[in-house]
């Protein structure tokens, strides 16, 4: 039973004291189930001197106290209830009062980030999708063009063709120092190729006539050898008294008379054959495809070019003893041939 009393007072709540109203209600499961009716909230009521509590309502008279009059837990995911004391006449607790409400609050809230969770999921993949689309149209598609590029040209060797630009960014800037290393390896070698070939001329080539050298010589002689090349001739000059000349008139008048020599060996012979400085004052004319006659007419047009020579040169006159050989025959070496000139 409940019981409450009351001092009974004036109407303004003033004494004098007059008496207590007491009154009283029988509280049994009757009226607890028209309480949760009344409230829509589960009510459950314990008596704390009964022979069995419940665990839940141990747990929470474990925490409740003067301080703490009502404890609030939640029972689960779907349930949170409430515990209070209720106190007899005397002031001692008596009674464990629970009540029990759905958590539709906290599932709501749940659903909420659960929705916010997947919303979050789509909107990354999608920013993801356009991120790479973006990527893939203005950088990964343009890296890809360049590394192309660069690998087309480094297969074909062609250092003219240039990678393509594209945009005003880094990439564009890359494209231009690769355009700009390509054209400086380019010049670069243009230049070697321009050197190699410089080179390769001088060293085969006479410093002082600009004729061909005893090496250039002896090469084609070793190559019209390995053809078997006939009929082949070669005619041989020496100048005579060189030696004479430098000691007599110094080395810049026996120079002029090597370069004379040197031009009249190009005129007699004027595309035709190898023309050649072999020695000191040694000089040689390789006319393949020459036989024997051809290869004494071209002596012969020497001699009248050095006779028209002398008459425009009376005062340094040029004298040269000429010779010459023809192979008709394959089983002949070039270097016997050169020993038996004429």
């Amino acid at each position: 039973m409940l019981l409450a009393a009351r001092p009974i007072l004036t109407s303004e709540g003033e004494g004098p004291v007059h008496g207590t109203l007491i009154m009283g209600r029988y509280f049994d499961s009757a009226v607890v189930q028209h309480l949760a009716e009344t409230t829509h909230l589960a009510v459950t009521v314990q008596q704390l001197n009964g022979p069995e509590i419940s665990p839940d309502f141990q747990v929470a008279l474990a925490s409740l106290s003067e301080q703490k009059p009502v404890f609030v837990r939640p029972l689960g995911t779907e349930f949170i209830a409430g515990y209070a004391l209720l106190k007899d006449i005397s002031g001692e607790p008596r009674l464990a009062l629970k009540v029990q409400t759905p958590r539709s609050i906290y599932k709501q809230g749940r659903t909420s980030v659960l929705y916010f969770l997947a919303w979050l999921v789509a909107a990354g993949l999608v920013f993801g999708a356009v991120v790479l689309v973006f990527l893939e149209k203005t950088v990964l598609s343009r890296l890809a063009l360049l590394s192309a590029s660069v690998s087309a040209i480094g297969a074909s060797g062609d250092l003219s063709t240039r990678v393509p630009v594209r945009g005003r960014d880094e990439l564009s800037s890359l494209a231009n120092e690769i355009n700009r290393m390509l054209e400086a390896i380019g010049r670069y070698q243009d230049e070697l190729r321009s050197s190699e070939e410089r080179h390769r001329r001088l060293s085969v080539t006479d410093s002082l006539t600009g004729l061909h050298n005893r090496t250039y010589f002896e090469q084609e002689m070793h190559s019209l050898e390995a053809e078997g090349c006939t009929p082949v001739g070669i005619v041989l000059c020496d100048i005579d008294g060189l030696k004479l000349v430098n000691d007599s008139f110094g080395h810049d008048a026996g120079d002029r008379l090597l370069l004379a020599t040197a031009r009249v060996l190009k005129e007699t012979s004027p595309g035709r054959g190898t023309v050649a400085r072999i020695g000191g004052d040694e000089f040689a004319i390789l006319l393949p495809g020459s036989d024997e006659a051809a290869t004494e007419r071209v002596c012969s047009e020497f001699r009248h070019a050095v006779d028209r020579y002398n008459a425009a040169n009376p005062e340094r006159p040029l004298s040269a003893s000429i010779g010459f050989a023809g192979r008709n025959d394959a089983s002949k070496s070039m270097s016997d041939l050169r020993k038996s000139k004429r």
